[in-house]
């Protein structure tokens, strides 16, 4: 609320009563998606670093858990595939503009949270509704995406996608030409 609203100067004006709700125009669902993707990949490239880089010993217990240590692969090999593809995720959060992605990335992380359940760690279930976040910010973006879409803007990632078509195409001399 206090973001729809905007911010004050003054302290005392953040603790009287809203008199009215401020309409969500496309400008604030603009911001409110690029703020999400920044929530997006910091929660994702972050969590997927546990498991990439410091490989953290809840990770393995979790996969254990689950059976993944009977592919034949050593739980830390795994546990780092599985951390550098989160951050794969995280990375793809900042410019992905399809719906579908979001719901992936809100499933994924639904299943991740929800390893505490079946290895049995302490206050299981209050470790998944805790980070209700995890869920919340991909179905926000898509909520936003919706509210765009009723004023009819097309969803764009952070690098414009003219851009991002002469990147992917491979041309060398136009993206030179366009990043100089």
């Amino acid at each position: 609320m206090l973001w729809l609203h905007g911010v004050e100067p003054q302290v005392r004006s953040w603790f009287t009563v809203l008199t009215e709700v401020p309409r969500l125009t496309e400008a604030r669902a603009h911001t409110a998606q690029y703020a999400l993707r920044g929530i997006m990949a910091s929660m994702l490239i972050g969590h997927g670093a546990f498991g990439l880089v410091m490989g953290k010993a809840n990770l393995l217990r979790f996969y254990d858990a689950i059976g993944l240590g009977g592919f034949g692969v050593p739980l830390p090999t795994l546990s780092a595939a599985i951390g550098g593809f989160e951050m794969l995720l995280g990375a793809l959060c900042l410019q992905a503009t399809w719906p579908v992605f979001f719901l992936f990335v809100c499933a994924w992380k639904l299943g991740t949270e929800g390893l505490h359940v079946p290895a049995q760690a302490y206050g299981a279930w209050w470790e998944v509704v805790e980070r209700g976040g995890s869920y919340a910010a991909p179905l926000l973006w898509i909520g936003m995406q919706q509210v765009l879409a009723a004023h009819g803007v097309i969803a764009q990632g952070l690098i414009p996608r003219r851009w991002w078509r002469t990147l992917t195409r491979g041309d060398r001399h136009t993206a030179e030409r366009i990043t100089s």
